[in-house]
């Protein structure tokens, strides 16, 4: 099934200048930008400074089967996904149409992965209307939830597979009633999706229904390989804040051993805290970080060990994250354990062969340790691999002298 590639959002911002604002501001940056890209404007002082293109997202529409019309999905892929072979975990996010919290989305994965506490994830939003499981009076078209889950489970899932590098690991993430939505997905199916993380689900709605499906869940599995996460604001409504706690109480007294689950009221907050999704990929991948009192101290086995234990969990390929590997590395230059250093950058161009900076820091260290020859290769490499690496100028006048 081929993409059908309708648009491109494309962001005219510095890369470099974007990644080193927080999160919140990135956020603001993007959608700014966002904004104009979709409207076609252009500033002249933008196209200055802009190298080029950052495209956050990317619309696909292909036809739906069950849904018996075309569906429109928006997909962000993660940093240097077209350079490598990886495979990656799929956030699959409701209200897709809503294209603030689509830029938030990418922000925060980015973020989260940049700081080495979430893996790379490729995020897939879609826009959903049968989110209700039950029909109500006041709303006609509820009760299609099922349909819709079906569609998202092996229709889209089965999409995306098929054209994007993905690894068998599913999160959902939905927030009000897409919120309510996703813990019934859980209750529903609970097979296809590893995590589901709701913020601020309206259980109210159909409280009864979920309680019992829950109860029924639990009591016809004794073990379930899920996580879910909930979040909400202690000023909410009411829909929320007398039905997800009593949720609780049911997920305390019967869920099974191996099913994890946490719930995180935020003060202060009301309905669909920001922070929701960030908090929740936090906690459902609360493993992941390589702990930060380790960072320099340790050595290099200790280092893959660690993520490979991460990649056996988890089922997928755990990288390295470059930051780590660049601190350990350092702290061993700094030592003037030089063979060690090399060692440790030779596996960051091992763990990242599409980044100009994992030469660029291997034929540093060389080039400190007297290897010429070697330093002389790493560097011809990282301008081969990228021609626009920040540190360019450093790079020529270090061949020149070199040779």
């Amino acid at each position: 099934m081929l993409l059908k590639r309708e648009r491109e959002v494309k962001m005219r911002l510095r890369w470099t200048a974007f990644c080193r604002l927080p999160p919140v501001l990135q956020f603001g940056a993007a959608l700014l930008v966002l904004v104009f890209a979709l409207q076609g404007s252009s500033s002249p002082g933008f196209a200055q400074e802009a190298k080029e293109d950052v495209v956050i997202g990317q619309y696909v529409k292909f036809y739906s089967e069950t849904l018996g019309e075309e569906a429109t999905i928006l997909v962000h892929l993660p940093y240097a996904y077209h350079r490598s072979d990886m495979t990656y975990p799929v956030l699959y996010s409701l209200d897709g149409d809503n294209i603030s919290r689509f830029s938030k989305s990418a922000a925060t994965l980015e973020e989260l992965n940049s700081n080495g506490r979430i893996p790379k994830m490729i995020l897939v939003t879609v826009a959903n209307t049968d989110r209700i499981p039950i029909r109500l009076d006041s709303d006609p078209d509820s009760s299609q939830a099922l349909d819709f889950l079906r569609f998202l489970a092996d229709e889209l899932a089965g999409f995306v597979g098929e054209n994007y590098r993905t690894a068998d690991y599913r999160v959902l993430f939905g927030q009000s009633n897409a919120g309510l939505f996703t813990v019934y997905s859980l209750l529903e199916r609970p097979e296809s999706f590893d995590v589901c993380i709701a913020s601020s689900p309206m259980l109210g709605w159909c409280s009864d229904f979920i309680f019992n499906k829950a109860e029924d869940l639990f009591e016809k599995n004794s073990a379930l390989d899920n996580s879910l996460f909930m979040i909400y604001g202690q000023d909410d409504y009411e829909r929320v804040t007398s039905s997800v706690p009593d949720f609780a109480e049911i997920l305390k007294s019967k869920a099974p051993p191996d099913f994890e689950w946490r719930m995180k009221v935020l003060a202060d907050e009301g309905h669909v805290p920001y922070t929701s999704l960030y908090d929740g990929l936090k906690a459902v991948f609360s493993d992941w970080g390589f702990p930060m009192t380790r960072a320099e101290q340790a050595d290099l086995p200790e280092i893959i060990d660690f993520y490979r234990r991460l990649t056996k969990k988890y089922g997928f390929r755990a990288q390295i994250p470059f930051g780590l590997l660049l601190d350990v590395g350092m702290s061993r230059l700094r030592e003037g354990k030089i063979e060690d250093a090399i060692r440790i950058f030779e596996v960051g161009v091992e763990e990242y062969p599409y980044y100009g900076g994992a030469y660029y820091y291997l034929a540093e260290v060389c080039r400190r340790g007297n290897r010429a020859e070697l330093a002389l290769e790493n560097y011809r490499k990282a301008l081969e691999v990228d021609p626009e690496y920040p540190r360019r100028e450093i790079i020529l006048r270090r061949i020149e002298g070199l040779q």
